[in-house]
């Protein structure tokens, strides 16, 4: 198990593996994505769909918000596993975008918040050198 500091014995950590090697051999594809070829797929994503849900919202044809019905009892199950899935995209593609700038990283697992809530973790202490 890994450190974990005193201040929070209920807040587990429990590394599976160190994933450096295999964030290593996507090092070519996270050049590519934070370079001059990423920087025009998101130019030409990004600003067209902010001003496609801009004009949505002017015409008042945007749809009304789910909030009651994704909320609903039995859609609790797939919410939470659809969080679960967002949470590990979200620390691949950091991991990506450290692999980018040279950095390391060093632990992948679940965390534990005390709430048996178990979430994707990662550590990648070399985040800090992200421009």
């Amino acid at each position: 198990m890994a450190r974990q500091p005193a201040s929070t014995p209920l807040a587990l950590r429990i590394p599976f593996w160190h994933p450096d090697k295999f964030f290593e051999h996507m090092r070519p594809l996270s050049k590519w994505l934070f370079g001059l070829p990423g920087a025009v797929l998101w130019l030409l994503v990004v600003p067209p769909s902010v001003a496609a849900g801009g004009t949505a919202l002017a015409r008042g044809s945007a749809p009304t918000p789910p909030t009651p019905r994704v909320l609903a009892g039995h859609n609790i199950v797939p919410l939470a596993m659809s969080y679960l899935v967002l949470k590990a995209m979200h620390e691949f593609w950091a991991w990506i975008c450290v692999k980018a700038f040279g950095g390391a990283v060093h632990e992948f697992g679940v965390n534990d918040p005390g709430v048996s809530c178990r979430c994707p973790m990662s550590t990648a202490s070399a985040a800090f050198r992200i421009p």
